[in-house]
């Protein structure tokens, strides 16, 4: 059985750090290996005058670099919970059951465009003027 000392001496040997999964953080915090490529592999080049080419300006570096950014931010969170959109086929059954006779009766069903948009001003009067 190893030491724990014994074992940080061999986890960080040379030979082994070479090939390891344990990295350094780049220069601003960056986490990854540097990816930036060197002026003959750089395909961007600009006229330097006199018939000659040189490679472009570097892009300068992300003011986020090294920060984590929130899930939030970068996945679209759900807005209700699993399965909510899908009726069963017992539900499914009793609307369309519903509409088709509220349809017999003659009276009118919302369309989608109507059932979307905003209300109106007079209605969210009346909506305040019930409650208080």
């Amino acid at each position: 059985m190893k030491t724990f000392s014994q074992f940080m001496c061999e986890a960080y040997d040379r030979d082994v750090m070479g090939s390891s999964q344990i990295r350094r953080t780049g220069e601003g915090g960056r986490i990854g290996a540097e990816r930036k490529k060197t002026a003959p592999e750089k395909r961007r080049m600009k006229a330097a005058g006199g018939g000659k080419m040189e490679p472009a300006k570097d892009y300068k570096p992300r003011k986020d670099i090294g920060t984590q950014r929130a899930a939030s931010t970068r996945v679209q969170q759900p807005e209700k919970e699993r399965g909510s959109a899908a009726l069963s086929a017992k539900e499914a059954q009793r609307k369309a059951y519903l509409e088709r006779k509220r349809r017999e009766s003659g009276e009118k069903t919302k369309s989608a465009s109507e059932l979307l948009s905003k209300k109106k001003l007079d209605e969210v009067l009346r909506t305040i003027e019930r409650v208080t």
